[in-house]
This record gives C-alpha cells, structure tokens and sequence, in this order.
C-alpha cells in the first residue's frame, strides 16, 4: 500500500481561508475528504467562517429639501493701499460735516436769556 500524504503549507493554507474559500474548495484543492480537511484545519488552529450576506439593504428616502442658498462675494479683493485708505477717511469725515451742518440748521444755539431760539421761526 502506498502512503499518499498531502501536504499543507500552513501560511498557504490561513491566506486561503482569510481570502474566503470554502471547506469544500480547500477539500477539492488539496485532493483530500472533508473530514481531513476539517482536521487539517483544526491542526492549523484555523475555522472556516460563514458568510452571513444580508438579505436587505438600508435606502434613504429620497426627500427633496429646499436648502438655503448661500451668496458668496466672489469679487476679488485688493490690498488697501496709502491712497485708498485716505480717501475713504475723506469721504467719511465729509459725511459727518454733512451731518453736522444738518444737525445746526434744526437748533440754533441757546440764547443769553437761556431760551433755545429755532432757526425756521417755529418758536417766535
């Protein structure tokens, strides 16, 4: 009788069961009964895993939402340079001398008899 030994390389035969191959593929493989096979594994300390696949699948719902819209300023910004800034200053303290004009046509300045005298005659 001839003594046929099958031989199994251990590292071969984890990267084969972590890859997903069956009990029976590695049976077929090797050339050897599933009952060996299931005792060459117990051998190597390795367990054939079952693939348990899911028989649904999670959806979302498709939901139209109104999403606010978001207005970005794309217009290239520049350096505030010496110039700009004196003239903006310009054109703000010309902005408050307007207002303070307006401001002394309204009330005139009280009168040495402690009376505020109005300059459209409103008071007179």
């Amino acid at each position: 009788m001839e003594n046929n030994v099958v031989p199994i390389n251990k590292a071969t035969l984890t990267q084969q069961v972590e890859s997903g191959m069956k009990k029976k593929e590695l049976a077929a493989h090797y050339g050897i009964s599933l009952n060996q096979m299931t005792k060459a594994l117990q051998a190597c300390g390795l367990q054939i895993k079952k693939n348990h696949y899911p028989k649904f699948e999670i959806v979302e719902d498709e939901q139209v939402v109104d999403a606010p819209q978001v207005i970005v300023d794309n217009t290239p910004k520049t350096p505030a340079t010496q110039e700009s800034i004196q003239e903006d200053k310009a054109q703000d303290d010309a902005s408050v001398e307007q207002v303070d004009n307006n401001e002394e046509d309204k009330v005139a300045p009280a009168q040495p008899d402690g009376e505020a005298k109005a300059s459209n005659n409103e008071w007179e």
